[in-house]
């Protein structure tokens, strides 16, 4: 019995490691498509307006406002199925 309770608890550590890592990668992911998603000149969710209205990569004063990004618009995000748990996780340990 003991082993099958070692087996358990090691079993259990090792989740708790994989929770902590997918967290990790889905924080990322989260910055990453923020990024994304404020780039003056567009992008595939909000479409290209900017490149063809501004001029290739120049940017004026008024593209270069951030502006609040959507959260209905983080498609890569919310792909996951644990993306709302591990950003929960995250704001609580206060790590974004």
């Amino acid at each position: 019995m003991a082993a099958v309770e070692k087996e358990l608890q090691d079993l259990l550590a090792k989740k708790k490691q994989l929770d902590r890592q997918l967290a990790t990668i889905e924080t990322s992911i989260y910055t990453y498509e923020g990024s994304y998603l404020d780039d003056p000149l567009g992008n595939i969710v909000k479409g290209y307006d900017g490149y063809v209205h501004g001029g290739g990569r120049e940017r004026d004063t008024k593209s270069n406002r951030k502006h609040k990004i959507n959260e209905a618009d983080r498609i890569f995000s919310q792909s996951s199925m644990t993306y709302q748990k591990s950003l929960e996780a995250k704001q609580r340990e206060g790590t974004l």
